[in-house]
């Protein structure tokens, strides 16, 4: 008998270990953060989703609802649903969504809707660094600092950033990539910004964007470095339209580098030029504006 119950204890004691970590979570907007995160009994928020989520792991939202901030110090997976049905209005310490994770992990964050609050004047921000971050197919509106804030101060060691069928708009400024960063953006638009649409501002960052569009914004594309390493931005396949300046490079340290890119009606320059920043062209772009590259490439 007293092995029968201690062998119930050790199974009792299993399942609560199981349940306080598991694998794969869920949320509903009916949901409970006093509950166990299961399909049957969701949480209500990221939040308490997260403290029941092993690392490595996945939250995945059941039905439209407002998430709640989150912070992230680990591996995970979060998605938002078909149709972007998780939404993020609030913040914690002025961001919707607070990434730290250590070297060698991986955060993905899916089919997410982040909209400006007050107390949310960003929308993602990235700290840290040595890790990989993954953005796909997400929407950020209105945000007064960024949409998405990779924070230079903090990069000592290197991200790996991918950002893919995103749309950040209405804000100051869409995306900011600080220094020692590895980017790549494809499948996005960076639209209707007070400020950048997309900007690199520090050193050492090398970004890559293709098939994207910034518009409507007061510089579509920035590089803006002037202290080694230098920073570079390679734009290829995209848009940039109806800003002021379509793309622009500032500082010594600073190149853009276009392929097959079209830029129109951008008010002041389709290509700007500044403090020994310099922006080459491959012979397969049109410009409908002002600028000049500083120089030109053949196609290879």
């Amino acid at each position: 008998m007293k092995s029968l119950r201690f062998f119930l204890c050790f199974i009792a004691i299993s399942v609560l270990a199981v349940s306080a970590a598991q694998g794969q979570t869920w949320v509903s907007g009916t949901g409970n953060d006093n509950n166990p995160c299961t399909r049957t009994q969701p949480c209500k928020t990221f939040a308490g989703a997260y403290a029941k989520t092993a690392a490595g792991g996945e939250i995945d939202a059941l039905d439209p609802g407002n998430y709640g901030a989150i912070n992230i110090t680990h591996s995970i997976t979060i998605d938002g649903g078909d149709n972007q049905m998780a939404v993020i209005q609030n913040g914690i310490n002025d961001a919707a969504i607070n990434v730290s994770a250590a070297a060698g992990e991986t955060v993905t964050l899916r089919n997410l809707k982040l909209r400006s609050s007050s107390s949310a004047a960003l929308g993602i921000v990235v700290n840290g660094g040595g890790y990989a971050l993954h953005i796909e197919h997400c929407a950020l509106s209105g945000f007064s600092i960024a949409g998405i804030f990779v924070n230079s101060s903090t990069q000592a060691s290197g991200t790996q950033f991918y950002l893919d069928g995103t749309v950040v708009r209405d804000g100051a400024i869409g995306l900011s990539v600080g220094g020692n960063v590895s980017a790549t953006i494809s499948n996005s638009r960076f639209l209707g910004n007070t400020s950048f649409g997309v900007i690199v501002d520090g050193s050492g960052s090398n970004v890559a964007i293709s098939d994207s569009e910034a518009s409507g914004n007061i510089v579509g594309f920035d590089v803006n470095n002037a202290s080694a390493p230098s920073s570079s931005l390679y734009l290829s396949n995209s848009i940039a339209a109806n800003n002021q300046s379509g793309v622009y490079a500032w500082g010594a340290e600073s190149a853009i580098i276009l392929s097959n890119v079209f830029l129109f009606n951008n008010s002041v320059a389709g290509i700007s030029t500044g403090s020994g920043a310099v922006v080459n062209s491959f012979k397969n772009n049109s410009n409908a504006g002002s600028g000049v590259p500083s120089g030109t490439m053949a196609l290879q």
